[in-house]
């Protein structure tokens, strides 16, 4: 288990998609996956999984300066089980 953070540039997030390859001693584990970068939320971070052999790897994306941003809730959103 690690924790590491990378951050990256994004050019279009419209077009710009994120690829993804494990490797684990040199070997590939599992095939590499491809996730689209436009429907990221702005500022919220966005959990993804990777299959690989044995599991998976969980990661989060989060767009610092591009995405849709967050719709605020309002009264009308909420229903009594809400408080439950």
């Amino acid at each position: 288990m690690w924790d590491a953070k990378f951050e990256i540039s994004i050019n279009d997030p419209e077009k710009d998609e994120l690829v993804t390859t494990f490797f684990l001693g040199g070997i590939q584990i599992g095939l590499d996956c491809t996730f689209g970068l436009s429907g990221l939320i702005r500022g919220k971070s966005t959990f993804k999984g990777m299959p690989v052999v044995g599991g998976k790897i969980d990661f989060l994306l989060r767009a610092l300066d591009f995405g849709t941003e967050e719709e605020k809730a309002t009264e009308d959103d909420f229903s009594p089980f809400d408080m439950m």
